[in-house]
């Protein structure tokens, strides 16, 4: 697998970071990719997780991962984001978040939560 490949060729000490951002947003994009070439300087292994991409970090060859996950208002709605988050929670792979600075979060009604604990939205 390439992603594997890439992710070994820069890692040290089997470090790997999973870079979890809303997909949907050109600058959570950016970033993730701005970040990921400052671990990959560092000698991390950096998986960006996008759409497409297939990965079972329950499974994972390397010592030491880490997820980290770019915050942002449109993360909720992102569903390879979540779907991502979910599988590295299941994983026992530790997270970390990045709030992003270039905006303001809202906070959520009381409908909006309990709609959320329901799983109604």
């Amino acid at each position: 697998d390439a992603v594997r490949y890439q992710a070994r060729t820069y890692a040290i000490d089997d470090q790997l970071g999973y870079l979890v951002y809303d997909t949907s947003d050109d600058i959570q994009c950016c970033s993730a990719h701005v970040l990921g070439h400052f671990l990959r300087r560092n000698r991390w292994g950096v998986i960006l997780w996008s759409a497409g991409f297939r990965c079972n970090p329950a499974q994972r060859e390397f010592v030491r991962s880490v997820a980290i996950v770019l915050m942002s208002p449109g993360l909720v709605a992102d569903s390879t984001a979540l779907g991502a988050l979910v599988l590295l929670d299941r994983g026992e792979v530790e997270t970390i978040t990045v709030l992003a600075g270039y905006t303001e979060f809202w906070r959520p009604s009381a409908i909006w939560l309990e709609e959320f604990r329901t799983g109604a939205l």
